[in-house]
């Protein structure tokens, strides 16, 4: 309960003990009241609160949105960590320039031709959210960028539902980068414009990949409170993986890299898929428990 005591006090930075010793005003007791009887009910912590912390924003939470979890953190951990090699292999490359005589002007050019160099607009390059939900990895993905003073890529965040998209776009206006995002209400890529294919460096995604058969298996607090249509991705729990990877090849750019979270029993199955679709790397990655959760791919040249 500490952490509804913390809420209702408005004191977050005071420990558990401090807080018993103080004397709550009655408005504060009967909001208590009122959050301790939805948790009893069953209600996830997260949506009692209204907000959650990932990656380190504030996250705006209802039942509109998948609540974002430890191993999509990783998730979130291993897009930064493409881009900081690609940062790396870039740097090389400048310097192998230099190196033989062609100067930072070429260099800067052919960066600029690849969409890399920020000058030229219309050769931008993207990094893509699908499903976005309450916005966590593209807002996650957009503050680290911002802190770490990165402004080469533009964000697109999708989502089919429209209320989780109204509840990504508060997120990014509360973290300070709803002007580094782009949200599209679309099915995966359907509704995005014809100009970003071929432009996506960097593809993520956290889809669905519950069966229907798995759905009441899951703890309660999961299956009746979480949007269905967040956890199940169909018959098989493997529908949603199989459309982005087959898709994900018109829209990534040449080396561009899809990294997604997948059920821990499909990598096999998902490795096949991405390996027949003609991707290089494709990789089946653990997360901190050995469990087969993250597949990685990379679009040939």
């Amino acid at each position: 309960m500490r952490w509804i005591v913390q809420e209702c006090s408005a004191l977050k930075s005071k420990s558990y003990f401090e807080l018993a010793e103080l004397i709550a005003p009655e408005d504060q007791l009967d909001q208590y009241k009122m959050l301790v009887a939805r948790r009893l009910e069953g209600e996830p912590l997260q949506y009692v609160l209204g907000t959650w912390a990932f990656c380190g924003v504030d996250l705006q939470l209802d039942r509109s949105v998948l609540i974002p979890r430890p191993e999509t953190e990783y998730l979130v951990e291993l897009a930064l960590g493409y881009l900081d090699e690609m940062q790396l292999s870039t740097k090389a490359s400048n310097s192998n320039l230099e190196g033989a005589g062609l100067g930072g002007n070429v260099a800067n050019s052919n960066l600029e031709g690849a969409g890399l160099g920020g000058n030229v607009a219309n050769d931008q390059l993207y990094i893509g959210d699908l499903g976005t939900g309450s916005g966590a990895i593209a807002i996650a993905i957009a503050n680290s960028l911002r802190l770490r003073g990165k402004q080469e890529f533009g964000i697109v965040a999708s989502d089919i539902s429209k209320l989780a998209l109204e509840t990504a776009r508060e997120n990014a206006r509360v973290n300070r980068v709803e002007d580094t995002i782009r949200f599209y209400e679309s099915d995966w890529f359907e509704g995005f414009d014809s100009w970003l294919c071929r432009r996506f460096k960097l593809i993520i995604s956290n889809p669905p990949y519950v069966s229907e058969g798995e759905l009441t298996e899951l703890d309660k607090t999961i299956s009746q409170w979480e949007p269905y249509q967040a956890l199940v991705a169909g018959k098989h729990g493997t529908e949603a993986i199989e459309k982005i990877v087959l898709e994900a090849r018109n829209w990534l750019a040449d080396d561009g890299v899809l990294i997604c979270e997948i059920g821990e029993t499909h990598g096999a199955y998902v490795r096949d898929i991405a390996c027949r679709c003609g991707y290089e790397r494709v990789e089946i990655i653990a997360d901190q428990y050995g469990r087969e959760r993250y597949l990685r791919v990379q679009n040939p040249k």
